[in-house]
């Protein structure tokens, strides 16, 4: 119970009271110190919707701190490191698109990481593309092989290395395989700005 100046009693139940000036998830504690959980993301949609022949990986993303040691990585591959495409912040300070299908492309930009970037890569066998934050790069004489992409992670193509600690805000796929390159020029431009 707690007591006012008139020296009044009330109670109050359910109440969570804040140390910082901003608000943070109830986490019940059971008289010990708690940690709450990383977050996971299940049941977003099956393998057999992600494209393979072509398309537009794309996130909104902020890393909590800029990687010193190892990068941070989002990708869509074959479940290993042999075929993908990846959203990479990396410790030299820039964000990169990058693809891999036995030969490696990238597009980078340095950028200030712990803030919210939007970043996509498109991937055709006519050529690959690079976009960050409304402007579009292509990558130089990259075309891409049809590859069986089956799995989305928040870490390398492997699933183990560089996971992914950051924030994110908005992260889809697209299957461009119907679309011009023109389309897919201002669809790029369009969610990256």
């Amino acid at each position: 119970a707690l007591q006012d100046s008139d020296n009044r009693s009330f109670y109050m139940w359910g109440v969570q009271w804040e140390e910082l000036s901003y608000p943070t998830s109830y986490i019940p504690t059971n008289g010990i110190t708690q940690t709450r959980a990383a977050e996971t993301c299940n049941g977003a949609g099956t393998s057999s919707i992600l494209p393979s022949e072509e398309g537009i990986l794309y996130a909104e993303i902020a890393a909590l701190e800029s990687p010193t040691t190892s990068a941070l990585d989002i990708s869509i591959s074959n479940g290993a490191t042999t075929n993908y495409v990846r959203l990479e912040y990396y410790t030299d300070g820039k964000i990169y698109g990058t693809i891999y299908d036995g030969s490696f492309a990238a597009g980078s930009t340095t950028v200030t990481q712990t803030n919210f970037n939007k970043i996509a890569v498109f991937w055709r066998s006519s050529g690959s593309k690079f976009a960050l934050n409304g402007v579009l790069t292509n990558f130089t004489g990259k075309t891409f092989s049809a590859n069986t992409f089956n799995t989305l992670q928040f870490a390398a193509g492997n699933g183990t290395s560089a996971p992914y600690y950051g924030k994110i805000r908005d992260i889809r796929v697209y299957n461009t395989k119907e679309m011009t390159d023109s389309e897919v020029d201002i669809l790029l431009t369009k969610i990256t700005s």
